[in-house]
């Protein structure tokens, strides 16, 4: 596990402890937004994936981003409607890590990419129809994207 925390704390330029707070609000997310055999494909690829859930699952309220992420995605999912559900489960969970939005933007293409190149573009590709509006955290943004249009109010 210390080797893949270190690993991805390296290029998401995060400590290790952020780090595997990451990894359980990514898995968190993943459980409830992703089909159970896709979920499971992303778990079998992380060190001690059940441990660092649990782990996370079980932080304290208080570690949560106060007025950062959640607020954030509140706002945005009232004005932009649509099928923002999944995408805020994501951002509350990250936001309970102590995420900000560019901590999510470093981590999330991280993580992916360590997914398709140890698992499947396959399994990528079944998390990004599961959840579409990750896909402008992975570099395939447009203008009509979630994070696209958070970013417009910035």
């Amino acid at each position: 596990m210390n080797d893949f925390l270190s690993m991805i704390a390296g290029k998401a330029g995060l400590d290790e402890g952020t780090t595997e707070k990451g990894i359980g609000a990514l898995l968190s997310s993943l459980k409830d937004n992703v089909p159970a055999d896709t979920f499971s494909g992303v778990s079998d690829l992380i060190p001690d994936a059940g441990n660092v859930m649990n782990k996370f699952q079980n932080l304290p309220q208080g570690e949560e981003n106060s007025g950062g992420l959640s607020g954030l995605m509140g706002m945005a999912s009232g004005l932009l409607g649509g099928d923002s559900e999944r995408i805020g489960n994501m951002v509350s969970q990250f936001s309970k890590a102590g995420f900000s939005i560019d901590m999510v933007k470093q981590f999330i293409p991280v993580v992916f990419d360590y997914i398709k190149t140890n698992g499947s573009g396959a399994l990528l590709q079944n998390i990004t129809k599961a959840i579409p509006e990750l896909s402008s955290f992975l570099g395939n943004s447009d203008d009509k994207s979630m994070l696209g249009k958070i970013s417009s109010f910035f």
